[in-house]
């Protein structure tokens, strides 16, 4: 039997405590895309697109990835490891909404201490399809170049899942990081076989991490005023 990965033990934890959601993978969820925002979201977008060094003639719609894990009532969950915590992220968590999703806090910390883990080889650092986007990679954690182009085509497309879930009606959305910690322990040393995270602690983690299904922004917050709490603390899985 080959190694469990910490998605698929973070997923059997939430089906223990009671929380259904399943991958997405393999059946036909819509992904986020710029595509169905307002022009002047769409506009924020090109904007940051320029600002991570992306090419002209790639700029336009974004549409990311599959979603980790969903239900059937548009809730999704986005499970971040170690790939998704450096500068180009931190980048898009200033945009003019920022201080409205409930994770912007806790991620533009996990960016500063823990970008030396980001992982860079085997393809996270770059790729075919990130340098048609964002150009020809520097060396391996070189920043004073191009940087890397598929760090920051992550980092684009986990603001493009953001804003979707912000500014959707009928879209939600949980963001759990591999550096949030219960009970002073961080999820990537409690997810282990057999040994499912403890079902009040999760619900309590994900309530706080939580843009309900329904909710449509309010009026954006001005760029650098991410220091306000979020308003929202509970969500309809729990």
């Amino acid at each position: 039997m080959g190694k469990i990965s910490k998605a698929k033990l973070l997923e059997a934890s939430l089906h223990h405590a009671g929380i259904q959601l399943r991958d997405t993978s393999k059946r036909g969820f819509t992904r986020a895309t710029t595509a169905g925002l307002d022009q002047g979201l769409q506009q924020v977008f090109s904007q940051l697109f320029r600002d991570l060094g992306g090419l002209e003639e790639s700029n336009g719609a974004f549409t990311a990835g599959d979603w980790d894990l969903a239900d059937d009532h548009g809730m999704y969950l986005e499970f971040d490891e170690d790939t998704h915590f450096h500068r180009y992220r931190r980048q898009t968590l200033n945009l003019p909404w920022s201080a409205q999703l409930p994770w912007t806090n806790d991620y533009r910390r996990y960016c500063i201490d823990f970008e030396s883990k980001a992982r860079v080889f085997g393809g996270y650092w770059t790729g075919e399809a990130a340098e048609r986007q964002f150009g020809p990679a520097a060396a391996r954690r070189d920043f004073t170049g191009n940087g890397g182009p598929r760090w920051k085509q992550r980092a684009l497309y986990d603001a493009v899942r953001d804003a979707v879930a912000l500014h959707t009606e009928g879209i939600g959305l949980i963001r759990v990081s591999i550096h949030d910690r219960i009970d002073g322990v961080p999820l990537g040393k409690l997810l282990k076989p057999g040994k499912p995270l403890a079902p009040q602690q999760l619900r309590k983690l994900i309530a706080h991490r939580t843009i309900p299904v329904g909710t449509i922004a309010a009026d954006t917050t001005p760029v650098g005023t991410t220091d306000q709490p979020h308003p929202r603390a509970a969500m309809s899985l729990v």
